[in-house]
């Protein structure tokens, strides 16, 4: 028999097993029969002959065994985690674990697996009765388990099942509600517990009128406190409310409550004329009579200084042959008030009526500080058109040597028929023009030709300063702007009186009044700037 063959294909096998890397090579029979015991030889044709002796001592290749848990994945293992814990996503014998095979993995957040429940029923959940199941992600399904075995108690400091808190009370607003609910800032529930003032749209009742404002709408914030930016007080209704020192029933400064409603500084002069004697001031009554404390019902307080211009008289008075009173002492720069009703004049007669600064001592000789002329006036000359004089005068040209000294004054004339406004023109500062074909504004508040002719009080003064005078009329409760005067060249620097005055301008082309007549003065207030 020629057994090359199979001796060739043996040690192939044998060559294969070894360099896999496997065990011993096991010997073995070529046949089913008893082992022969053959051995090689060789022919004469060059063939090797082998003998059955010789094949049963072959080897034979074993695999090594896999070692769960050295962390490397071996043949018949799916995964290896280095342990051989199982619930961690590789079980004990390094097979993957997942939701759905039955095994509940702790490790991988699961509650159960399919029918295994973990030991879990719905008597473990506080039921009575029922089918706890579990869903496809592993966790309990609930639904199947019905009536709770106990009876939750809310308040009893336990917090049990149905309870979101329990915070041993049944009161809300503490953070845990009355039905053991948690509570929370947006819930729309005000809880007083958690330091909250409002919730959403849920204000407790609460309002902008609440806070001691008039006006405005509150609101909640995101906080749950309440948010005022809404609200506001209406200053000059006459009730001091939040944010209001005070409220005098008007938005006026000047009148001891500013226009914001916040307290005011006293003023540094002030006078109400409520007694017959009056010690700061000088008078002078050439062409009528000057009276203190006269008693007038539509005064602030029922007192005036009464100021009366004799009428029937022929000869011109002029200023300087006036009823007047003035300041015993000097002022400055400063806001000045006062409220007073104008003298009145018939058809075809004439009345300046005065309230102004005033100083001149034809020079500075005595270098008191009052060089020539210092005045700054409202005058009102009562006659047909009626019309509104301002003015500021400033002259500090005074030559003593000739005795003389050139005017330097600045009007604006208000017709007080149609409100209409014009000035000395551009370049003749130095001159009484005025310029009345060319309108420098229209102060439709000013068509008041009732202005003289009525029993009413008016309001007027104006802000002196060294670089400009505000002249202002008080009408309806507000103040309307007469003039803003910014050219400090013609703008007195120097102090000086207070005065009234009413006078007869024989200038004018009009009669002297045929009657008696009187500029009443309610109040005059000072303050120094």
């Amino acid at each position: 028999m020629n057994v090359r063959p199979i001796i060739t294909l043996l040690v192939a096998i044998a060559a294969l097993a070894a360099c896999s890397g496997s065990g011993t090579i096991a010997t073995g029979s070529l046949s089913s029969g008893t082992p022969q015991n053959t051995s090689s030889s060789s022919s004469g044709d060059g063939d090797i002959q082998s003998s059955p002796s010789d094949i049963t001592q072959s080897p034979t290749v074993t695999p090594s065994a896999a070692v769960c848990g050295n962390s490397k994945v071996e043949s018949g293992e799916q995964c290896d985690d280095g342990n051989t814990v199982s619930g961690d996503g590789c079980s004990s014998i390094c097979d993957t674990e997942s939701c759905g095979d039955g095994i509940v993995q702790s490790g991988l957040s699961e509650e159960c697996d399919g029918s295994n429940l973990n030991g879990s029923t719905c008597a473990t959940f506080g039921y009575s009765q029922g089918s706890l199941s579990c869903s496809d992600s592993c966790k309990f399904v609930k639904t199947g388990c019905s009536n709770l075995a106990t009876s939750s108690v809310c308040g009893n400091g336990t917090q049990e099942s149905g309870e979101e808190c329990d915070d041993h009370n049944t009161t809300s607003g503490d953070g845990c509600s009355a039905a053991c609910k948690t509570e929370s800032c947006g819930d729309g529930i005000v809880q007083s517990g958690l330091s909250e003032e409002c919730d959403g749209s849920n204000l407790n009742g609460s309002s902008c009128v609440t806070f001691g404002y008039t006006v405005g709408s509150l609101s909640c914030g995101g906080t749950c406190k309440f948010v005022k930016t809404g609200c506001s007080a209406v200053c000059g209704n006459g009730t001091v409310e939040t944010g209001e020192q005070c409220d005098d029933g008007n938005t006026l400064s000047w009148d001891g409550c500013t226009s914001a409603c916040q307290n005011e500084a006293s003023p540094t002069f002030s006078d109400n004329f409520t007694t017959s004697t009056n010690s700061s001031w000088n008078k002078q009554a050439s062409h009528g009579v000057m009276t203190y404390a006269v008693t007038d019902n539509l005064a602030s307080d029922q007192k005036i200084a009464q100021l009366t211009f004799s009428g029937g008289q022929s000869n011109a008075a002029g200023p300087g042959n006036s009823t007047q009173i003035s300041t015993k002492s000097l002022l400055g720069f400063g806001m000045y008030r006062a409220r007073f009703n104008f003298a009145k004049c018939a058809d075809g007669e004439d009345l300046m009526n005065g309230i102004f600064v005033y100083s001149n001592d034809g020079s500075d000789t005595n270098l008191n500080g009052i060089t020539d002329n210092n005045e700054i006036d409202i005058e009102l000359l009562c006659g047909t058109p009626k019309k509104l004089y301002l003015t500021t005068w400033t002259d500090y040209d005074y030559d003593a040597a000739t005795d003389t000294e050139t005017i330097q004054k600045v009007t604006r004339v208000i017709d007080l028929s149609n409100g209409k406004a014009y000035e000395t023109p551009a370049g003749q500062e130095g001159t009484y023009n005025v310029d009345y074909s060319t309108v420098i504004e229209t102060i439709p508040e000013m068509a008041l030709p009732t202005l003289a002719t009525d029993d009413a009080y008016y309001e007027m003064g104006f802000d002196w300063h060294s670089t400009y005078i505000h002249f202002f009329i008080v009408l309806d409760g507000k103040e309307v702007t007469l003039w803003n005067y910014t050219d400090a060249t013609y703008i007195p620097q120097n102090k000086a009186y207070m005065m009234f005055n009413l006078w007869y301008p024989a200038w004018s082309g009009k009669n002297y009044p045929a009657s008696a007549e009187s500029l009443k003065v309610d109040w005059f207030k000072y303050w120094a700037s």
